[in-house]
């Protein structure tokens, strides 16, 4: 039997080759951006991560995804929430490692209908719905065919930022130049003037990282934070605290 770890190692070495077929300029960079909410409190912490329960009511947006037209959260699930992009050089993709330990662990158990993964898309400038399929399937297509559901959520700028306020994730872009400096938090426009003038080599996105999960009756329960040794050390105990708050709103709507 393959264990979690080895399943963690050989999940990374896919998403590491996945980004470079992609083109991605693997730097290490800092990709997380915290945006803090009013009215939460800390369930619980570890060394690896900070599970802050908020009890936010949240009111539906419609949106374009990998599925069509839908209302963000969806009702009757939970609701796992992760701001991504494509082209991420770093913690994105340590996000959907955690996600794929999630899945089998759902598959496991015969859960994987009590549950969706949502990712919404903090790259509405140069990424695509295709680009997230593709991304999908490269690293989590075995469970997708095991009835996993995965949405990928990519509208224009407008309703990006909507459901970005909505969940609280705060975004930004950053240049790296062709002489190796960076350019941070940049607006929309500043990003358009400088593609045209050709002085990125990369553009990425900063952005809040975490799970943010919503109950089933779309309340925002809890915002699972990461540290950084639970990042780059301990993403099997950040996936392993993340399931048992699934798991505890699964078992509330029975």
């Amino acid at each position: 039997m393959v264990s979690r770890r080895t399943a963690f190692i050989a999940v990374a070495a896919v998403l590491v080759a996945f980004a470079i077929s992609v083109g991605v300029a693997l730097i290490v960079a800092s990709t997380v951006v915290t945006k803090l909410v009013s009215n939460t409190s800390i369930a619980s912490y570890n060394n690896y991560v900070a599970a802050i329960e908020y009890g936010k009511p949240l009111e539906p947006v419609e949106a374009r995804s990998s599925e069509g037209i839908i209302r963000v959260p969806i009702e009757g699930v939970v609701n796992v929430v992760v701001p991504q992009y494509v082209n991420c050089p770093d913690v994105c993709h340590w996000e959907s490692a955690i996600m794929i330990y999630l899945m089998g662990e759902l598959v496991e158990r015969g859960l994987q209908d009590k549950v969706v993964f949502v990712t919404i898309g903090v790259n509405p400038y140069y990424e695509t719905i295709e680009d997230g399929k593709r991304y999908m399937e490269s690293v989590a297509g075995d469970y997708l065919d095991k009835g996993v559901k995965w949405i990928w959520v990519l509208d224009d700028v407008e309703k990006q930022e909507e459901l970005w306020n909505m969940f609280g994730i705060a975004v930004s872009l950053y240049c790296v130049k062709n002489d190796g400096s960076i350019i941070d938090e940049l607006t929309y426009d500043d990003y358009l003037k400088l593609e045209e003038s050709g002085e990125c080599s990369f553009v990425g996105v900063n952005h809040t990282a975490g799970f943010i999960i919503v109950d089933g009756d779309g309340v925002f329960r809890y915002f699972m934070s990461p540290t950084e040794d639970g990042w780059k050390r301990g993403q099997r105990q950040v996936a392993e605290t993340i399931l048992q708050y699934i798991l505890k709103l699964v078992e509330e709507r029975k």
